[in-house]
C-alpha cells in the first residue's frame, strides 16, 4: 500500500509538473496571440483607412456636379502640393546660399589671417633689421 501511495504521489507531482509547464506554455501562447490580435487590429484600420480614402478618390460617373467637384479638390491638392514644392526649393536654395555664404566668410577670415601673419613676419623683421642698424649705428 505503501508503496502504491508513493507511486501514485510520484505520479501526482509529474502531472503537476506537466500541468506547470502547460501552463507557462499556453501563457506564452496567450500572451502572442493578444499581439497578434492587436497587430491584426491595427492592420485592418489601415486597410479600412485607405479603402475611405479610394473611396473618395474614386471618380463620380453617375453624378456630373460631383464629377466637377471632384476634380477641383483635387486641383486644389495639385496646387498645395506644387506651392509646396516650390516653397521647398525656395528653402534649400537659401539654405545653399547661406552655406556658400558661410564658405566664403570662412575664406575671407582665412585670407585675413594669412595677411595678418605675413604682416607680423615683416614687422618682425623691420624691428629686427632696425636694431642691427641702430646697434650698429
Amino acid at each position: 500500500m505503501k508503496n502504491e501511495l508513493n507511486r501514485l504521489d510520484k505520479l501526482w507531482k509529474e502531472i503537476e509538473q506537466e500541468a506547470f509547464g502547460s501552463g507557462v506554455v499556453l501563457e506564452d501562447v496567450l500572451e502572442n496571440m493578444k499581439h497578434f490580435w492587436s497587430e491584426f487590429d491595427l492592420c485592418q484600420k489601415a486597410v479600412d483607412e485607405l479603402r475611405n480614402g479610394l473611396e473618395l478618390v474614386e471618380p463620380v460617373t453617375e453624378h456630373p456636379e460631383q464629377w466637377s467637384d471632384q476634380l477641383q479638390i483635387m486641383a486644389q491638392a495639385t496646387t498645395r502640393q506644387l506651392r509646396s514644392n516650390e516653397k521647398k526649393a525656395i528653402l534649400e536654395r537659401q539654405v545653399a546660399n547661406v552655406r556658400g555664404g558661410f564658405s566664403m566668410i570662412t575664406e575671407l577670415f582665412s585670407e585675413k589671417k594669412r595677411d595678418l601673419a605675413a604682416m607680423e613676419e615683416t614687422i618682425t623683421f623691420r624691428s629686427s633689421v632696425t636694431h642691427e642698424v641702430v646697434g650698429y649705428g
